[in-house]
């Protein structure tokens, strides 16, 4: 059985299991602090993907969000993903430019 936490958009961690059973949820410590309910679901989203390696319908259980929203939900953690590594790929990139001159 694989058990991995994260945080929740619910502000407090989460420990999961993935089992020959299924997939458990069980409660950790609440965690204080400002929350972005749409990064969170979006970290969510991911983290349960990719690291549990659930299905977008496993998710959409586990979340409570629909099928259609995991999607949305994962498709812009990429994209923001994706646009941060470039803007950090770019930046060694324009100081190296900088330093030939």
């Amino acid at each position: 059985m694989e058990t991995f936490e994260h945080d929740t958009r619910r502000g407090r961690p989460e420990r999961w299991s993935v089992g020959a059973g299924g997939l458990s949820r069980g409660c950790g410590a609440h965690q204080e602090g400002p929350r972005d309910p749409s990064r969170e679901a979006q970290q969510e989203a991911v983290y349960l993907r990719f690291q549990g390696g659930l299905s977008y319908k496993e998710i959409a259980e586990v979340t409570g969000h629909t099928v259609t929203n995991v999607g949305f939900l994962l498709h812009a953690a990429v994209k923001s993903i994706r646009a941060q590594l470039v803007t950090d790929n770019a930046a060694p990139a324009a100081r190296t430019a900088e330093g030939s001159r």
